[in-house]
């Protein structure tokens, strides 16, 4: 930042997003231009280690990729049919 600008702390709402990251980052610096108080501003935020960790084993633990592909085994495909022949009116 420039020596001349005041740089300030403000707490903003967040929202979550999805990130590719390199995977031995042991830090991330977020830069964004946000519109606040009718006025665009360029924010900041560094997330140090612990938080960049904790960030990656959350992803391998919960987020499901966009190109995942599921398949049935022979016996949920078993299950499937069963479900849909008791459950499927028959005049459709």
């Amino acid at each position: 930042m420039d020596n001349d600008k005041e740089v300030k702390e403000i707490e903003l709402e967040q929202e979550f997003i999805v990130l590719a990251v390199p995977a031995d980052s042991v830090e991330i610096v977020i830069n964004a231009k946000v519109f606040h108080d009718g006025a665009l501003m360029d924010v900041s935020r560094t997330m140090p280690m612990s938080e960049v960790r904790a960030a990656i084993q959350e992803a391998k633990e919960c987020y499901i990729p966009g190109d995942a592909v599921f398949s049935l085994t022979e016996l949920g495909e078993q299950i499937a049919k069963e479900l849909r022949d008791r459950y499927t009116p028959e005049d459709i």
